[in-house]
Formats: C-alpha cells, structure tokens, sequence
C-alpha cells in the first residue's frame, strides 16, 4: 500500500500534494523524509502541533513528514491501517508477544531503536523510492535518533560482508535482507538528553528512588488505574489542567489524560525512564555518528563524516545538567557550518515543549529544514 496522509492518535503523516502526483521515480530519484522520535510518555499527539506547523511551512514543503507513538503508548485498540504502520511485519510479532505475556510487558529501548528502523524501513517501502531522511527526536527521542543512525550503519557494514552465491562461492555484495534503501542526512535533537542523564537536576533527584523503588512502576500504574476508574474523562482532564496550568481542552492536556488512563501506559513510561536514567550516560557513539576521524573519508552517509547534526537547548533544564550541555556544545558541536547549536536565550523554552511552546520550537527548526536541502 502506498504511504498516504494520515492523522491518529498514534500516527502523523504528511505527504506534500506535489510529491504525490509524482510519477514513479527513477533509479536516481530519492525523496526527503522527516521521522520523528518522541520523548518520554512516548504518545506521538503530544506533536501533533507541532509537526502540522513544519508541514504547512514553506521550509517543511518538500518533506514527508513522519511520525509515530513509541512501542507499548499506542492506543489498544488499533485501526488497522494503523497498526500496519506501527507494527511491520519485521516486528510485528512483538507487540502480540507483549499482550499475551510471552516477552517482557515493556517495551526497552532496545526495542524502542529497532522498532524505529523497522518503521522507516516500511515507510520508505511504502515510498517506493530511496529516502534521505533527517531524525528528529525530543528528550528521550533524541537519543533513540542516534541510537539509530549508530544501527543503520552496522547494517550497511553487514551489506558489504561476504555473502555465499547459489553455488556456494563467497563474494562480496549486499545481502537482501540487508538492502537499506534511505540514508540518513541530518539529526534534529530537541532538548537532548543523550548523555548523563542521572547527573541532570531531576536525574538526581528520581535515580535513586527508581533504583530503590523497583514496585513504583507497577504502583503508580495501578493507582493510575483507580482513578480512572473513580473519575470521568472530563474530570481527569479538568484536573490535569489545573495541576498543569493549561486549559483542560488542550490536545497535551487531553493526551495526558489518555495516557493516565491507558491501561499500560503509566507503567511503560516508569520502566522506560528507569532504563533511560541508566542507559543514558556515557558517549558510546562513533564516528558513524559524530563524524570525525577516519569516517570522513568512509562515511556512507553524506561523504563528509556521519549526519548533519543540529542541536536545541533550553537555557534552563531540569533534565540537561549546565555542565552536560556546555560538554555537548564544546565536544560536539560542529564549527564548520555543518549543522547548528542553539541555546535559547528568547523564548523561555523548557524542556516540555511540546505542551505549550510548538510554535516557538518550529522557528527555530524550520530554518534548519532548507539548510539541509542546501547541503
């Protein structure tokens, strides 16, 4: 089926009106393709907003523009065509494994990295073109974004192992299962949490409660349950307004109230978070990702050293520690016009964006758009 406009709870897809009327491509034809990576709860219409203000811009108007809820936030009862979308065949055992209690009842990050390759794997399938595409992610999204770029190319690597013919022979080609047919230009990190998460304000403060705590996911799921249970949809919504100082009739508002009264969601959000605080440490990433070194010559990506990499930072965040970030800016952030660093000093963004501040976050990020199609 090919890849058509679609808006759900869990998918955003957008695809210009002038790339549909396309006639089939080429073999040198390739099309542009924005996947987004969410943050943590993972429920994709958090950016619905945001992602409809990129796509009616005239610097999103060449992209389609992809995106999807993480494993384990989607609504449990899918539409079909959705559920396709979410769930490929590559993966598409493991959501069903989930449910009836055959693998872990959440989704690890792990997880989380290979169902994004899969998804983009079948959206450019569905494309029926080669892909250049440019992951852009939020908090916990934005290390999922490198963590995929780090995992396409050790399956590009595998593409040139040797691989035994009919007869048996070895010779060096790409193996089928193998055969990536989009390329990754550029990364779009939105409030980054890629490295030291635990060393972060909130990090030091929710690190050892989630270590001691090992029940609390499965508490607070279940007290999240009860008042479901007690109280209304409008109710659930009306307080949540108040506690966040938003009005009640707001899509991240009415998303927060979804998500509470999901019946999975509270705790897959907890393990996950639990995971990320350790996981996300270190920089483990290469030069596949960073592009330095010898990559800058044997980069597959763009011939100049892994992807365009372009960072936005709130000046104030409780989940990227003032030191992290200035390590961020001076270790990798580029200074030879390849990709940008930002640290708003105007706006007042926090690391929340996405609830109030979608217009705010898309100025910046548009400009980056055409400064990718020029590369």
């Amino acid at each position: 089926m090919p890849l058509s406009p679609r808006l759900s709870n869990d998918v955003f897809i957008h695809v210009p009106q002038h790339l549909l009327a396309l006639k089939p491509p080429g073999n040198n034809d390739s099309i542009r393709v924005i996947f987004y990576l969410t943050g943590n709860p993972g429920l994709l219409s958090y950016y619905h907003e945001y992602l409809a203000l990129l796509a009616s811009s005239e610097e999103g108007r060449d992209y389609v523009i992809v995106g999807f809820s993480l494993g384990g936030f989607e609504d449990v009862e899918l539409d079909e065509n959705d559920n396709d979308l979410l769930f490929p065949d590559a993966v598409a055992g493991k959501r069903g494994a989930k449910t009836r209690g055959e693998d872990a009842e959440w989704w690890r990050l792990e997880e989380q990295v290979n169902l994004a390759v899969a998804r983009i794997d079948e959206v450019v399938r569905r494309l029926g073109r080669s892909a250049k595409v440019t992951l852009m992610g939020h908090s916990v999204g934005t290390w999922l974004a490198l963590e995929v770029v780090s995992c396409a190319a050790e399956r590009r690597e595998r593409m040139h192992e040797p691989v035994a013919d009919a007869s048996g022979v070895l010779g060096v080609g790409a193996n089928p299962a193998e055969v990536l047919d989009w390329d990754i230009e550029a990364c779009v990190l939105l409030a980054p949490t890629i490295v030291d998460l635990a060393k972060s304000p909130s990090g030091i403060k929710a690190a050892p409660i989630m270590a001691r705590l090992s029940f609390l996911p499965w508490l607070l799921q279940l007290m999240a349950a009860g008042l479901a249970w007690a109280l209304s949809e409008s109710a659930i919504q009306w307080l949540i307004g108040r506690f966040m100082g938003l009005d009640a009739n707001l899509e991240g508002v009415r998303t927060t109230a979804r998500f509470l009264q999901s019946p999975g969601g509270v705790r897959q959000a907890l393990e996950m978070a639990k995971e990320e605080l350790v996981s996300i440490s270190a920089d483990g990433w290469g030069p596949e990702v960073w592009g330095v070194g010898d990559a800058v010559e044997s980069s597959a990506w763009n011939g100049q050293g892994g992807p365009l990499m372009y960072f936005l930072f709130a000046q104030k965040d409780h989940w990227i520690g003032d030191r992290t970030r200035n390590d961020i800016i001076r270790t990798r952030g580029r200074h030879d016009g390849r990709g940008s660093v930002v640290v708003d000093e105007k706006k007042g963004l926090v690391h929340a964006w996405c609830l109030r501040q979608n217009r705010a976050v898309s100025e910046y990020v548009k400009p980056w758009l055409e400064d990718v199609k020029r590369s």
